[in-house]
């Protein structure tokens, strides 16, 4: 090193000479890259959509099922008995269901498919649950929602199916009623 000259200057004079040949190969290589990164951000947002799309429908199936499980027949509980009744139970499970998919999701394909099932077990006889297979010995109303929602990123417009499923169960009431204390 030559007296008077500085040393950061000489470090960098090798690299100069490297770089002085490469004018555009990084503008090739960002313009090479740059929609793979575009594409996997995509693919990321479509993941957290699908994702949020599903704990939606489970929450929507959940409604649905506690609508359907208020639809008791008020004669038999007061003689004790917890019965739901199937038709009303049915209907407000799918008109609560539909009510939320309409405004949950806008772009989804119609129709949506919405399974209602009314189970009325009882402790002396129980009944299998016609999805999973567990026994049941309380009155419980099973739903489950399945919409087709579009993909918003991904360049093929592709279309996933997300479902959710819920139970609601009439339980027996412990201790004292409140108007007999």
């Amino acid at each position: 090193m030559r007296p008077g000259t500085h040393p950061a200057r000489h470090a960098a004079h090798p690299l100069r000479r490297v770089l002085r040949g490469q004018g555009g190969g990084v503008l090739a290589f960002f313009t090479l890259v740059m929609p793979l990164y575009v594409i996997a951000l995509g693919l990321v947002a479509d993941a957290g959509y699908v994702f949020a799309a599903r704990t939606l429908a489970s929450a929507i199936a959940d409604a649905a099922a506690l609508a359907g499980v208020q639809e008791l027949d008020l004669d038999r509980l007061v003689r004790g008995e917890r019965y739901i009744m199937p038709a009303a139970a049915e209907a407000a499970a799918y008109a609560v269901a539909t009510a939320n998919l309409e405004e949950g999701f806008p772009l989804a394909d119609r129709p949506y498919r919405i399974r209602v099932a009314v189970i009325n077990a009882a402790p002396d006889s129980p009944v299998r649950h016609p999805v999973t297979g567990r026994m049941l010995r309380d009155p419980t109303v099973f739903v489950e929602v399945r919409v087709k929602i579009p993909l918003r990123f991904t360049p093929t417009g592709a279309r996933v199916e997300v479902a959710g499923r819920a139970d609601a169960s009439v339980l027996p009431r412990s201790g004292r009623p409140r108007w007999t204390q």
